[in-house]
């Protein structure tokens, strides 16, 4: 079984890892986290933080966030799992990295994380920022020379930012919209590139802290869902 789920920040936020929703499950299911999962952000925590999630009895991968230690990120073995590449943070805990797609109990699911954060001015650079949150050209077209080998038809798309023209309908719903202001970034508009083009079933995406849903589009924080 597959579930999905928004940001954890490390153990924060961490609380719908015992969901009901999650009770009974093996190594053969698995949670996708919609970006800031938070286990690689500070190196004084680290090896507790991948100790608790591997302590899970399911598998976990997660697309990355913009709250994130990208330069510890970097540093883990990459390798394919399930038709795309991840970084292998350890025996049950994958990173899906920008532009790939995976094959998950027979559907196809795009990942694409990164995003701005709106706390950057309170941030000190790769202390606790990293330039590599925002997405790069290189990853977009990574991605949709991913997405073309499947015929731009996907079953899933996993986020952690959301496609540019849902910003306006979600500021009535976040509150984090609504204390920082809405304004359009790169990730957004990217991810609206993709929104364009990909033909898919449904889209995940958390970073806005409210579940809420959106058509087609699901943003999600709190709920644990199975896809």
């Amino acid at each position: 079984m597959i579930f999905v789920t928004g940001d954890t920040h490390g153990t924060k936020d961490a609380a719908k890892l015992g969901s009901p929703h999650l009770k009974g499950l093996s190594r053969d299911d698995l949670l996708i986290i919609c970006g800031d999962a938070g286990i690689l952000f500070d190196p004084r925590d680290t090896e507790d933080m991948i100790n608790l999630y591997s302590y899970l009895p399911y598998s976990v991968a997660f697309v990355d966030g913009n709250h994130e230690n990208f330069d510890m990120l970097d540093s883990y073995p990459i390798e394919k799992w399930n038709d795309g590449f991840v970084h292998r943070i350890s025996e049950n805990v994958v990173h899906l990295m920008r532009g790939q797609v995976y094959v998950l109990e027979g559907r196809r699911f795009f990942a694409f994380g990164g995003g701005h954060s709106y706390d950057r001015h309170m941030r000190t650079p790769g202390i606790d920022w990293w330039p590599q949150e925002m997405p790069d050209r290189a990853e977009f077209d990574e991605g949709l020379r991913n997405i073309r080998r499947y015929n731009l038809q996907v079953d899933c798309v996993v986020t952690n930012d959301c496609p540019s023209h849902l910003l306006g309908e979600l500021v009535e719903h976040s509150s984090k919209l609504r204390s920082y202001g809405v304004k359009e970034y790169e990730s957004n508009r990217m991810l609206e590139s993709y929104n364009r083009v990909v033909s898919f079933d449904r889209w995940f995406f958390g970073h806005y802290h409210v579940d809420r849903n959106f058509g087609k589009y699901r943003c999600v924080f709190n709920d644990v869902l199975r896809v």
